[in-house]
This record gives structure tokens, C-alpha cells and sequence, in this order.
């Protein structure tokens, strides 16, 4: 099974949290983000997801950070970035979560690397 995490479906963006199947590619639906969102980056660390960023509906870049238990299908605030991103690039480095780029307010390109510390 892979994961869908938000997005955009017939130009709505959606909070949907989706399981598929990558053998048949079938989704299900299995859980739901609080906000809708897209261009989020995701990452997996300590068995959680991470779900970083990302535009809401209103297109503009969001700062929160979300954890998605796969086991429960329950989401979780986690904290917030530093500055809104979205179409950031995210990597899992021990136990440290390295967000890269995204866009910023305005459209502008982030150059900024920022390490997340899990306690």
C-alpha cells in the first residue's frame, strides 16, 4: 500500500488521506487532514507520516506541520515550520525530519534548508 495525502481532485484541493493499493491502483479513503491542502511534502520517521506545508484552497503557503499515525488513521498537530512553504522537498535523517526549498508567500523560492528536531 502507498498513501495519498491531500492534494487536488477535479481543481478542489482536498484533505483526504488515502490508502493505494499499488498493485491495482485502487484508493480508499482512510482518514481526513483537518484542512484541505496540496503541495505538502511528506516524510516518514519513527513510523509516523509527516506532512509539512503545503497551499490551502486559498493557494497561499501554509506553516503547519501534521503527523499521520497509519496505524490509527488518526492526525495529530505536530507544530509549524518557521515560514510558510509549499512544494518543499522533505528527507527523514536519523531522527531528524530536513525540510529544502518550496515556495514562500509571493511565489518566491526558498533557498532555506531547515532541520526538525523530534523530541
Amino acid at each position: 500500500m502507498d498513501s495519498g495525502l491531500g492534494g487536488e481532485s477535479g481543481g478542489v484541493v482536498t484533505s483526504n488521506i488515502q490508502a493505494i493499493n499499488v498493485r491495482t491502483g485502487q484508493a480508499e479513503v482512510v482518514g481526513q487532514l483537518p484542512v484541505a491542502s496540496e503541495g505538502m511534502a511528506a516524510v516518514i520517521s519513527g513510523g509516523k507520516i509527516y506532512l509539512l506545508g503545503g497551499s490551502g484552497s486559498s493557494g497561499n503557503p501554509q506553516s503547519a506541520i501534521w503527523q499521520f499515525d497509519p496505524t490509527t488513521a488518526m492526525v495529530y498537530s505536530a507544530g509549524s515550520l518557521p515560514l510558510p512553504l509549499a512544494y518543499a522537498g522533505a528527507a527523514s535523517v536519523g531522527s531528524d525530519i530536513l525540510v529544502v526549498g518550496g515556495k514562500t508567500t509571493g511565489g518566491s523560492n526558498s533557498s532555506r534548508a531547515i532541520v526538525l528536531r523530534q523530541r
